[in-house]
């Protein structure tokens, strides 16, 4: 598998992650979930700039 490709697949892990963790996180009404979910929204914004 390409570095490119290791990446993209990261992308879509993460979004999964920040999208749950966005739903769960209002659901639930926790702070540290909407948090981590913002975190992992930040990563992907730095991985697609790896790219």
């Amino acid at each position: 598998m390409s570095e490119q490709r290791i990446l993209l697949l990261s992308v879509f892990a993460s979004t999964f992650f920040a999208v749950f963790g966005l739903v769960l996180g209002i659901i639930s009404g926790s702070g540290m979930i909407l948090f981590d979910s913002v975190y992992s929204a930040m990563n992907i914004g730095l991985t697609v700039l790896s790219m």
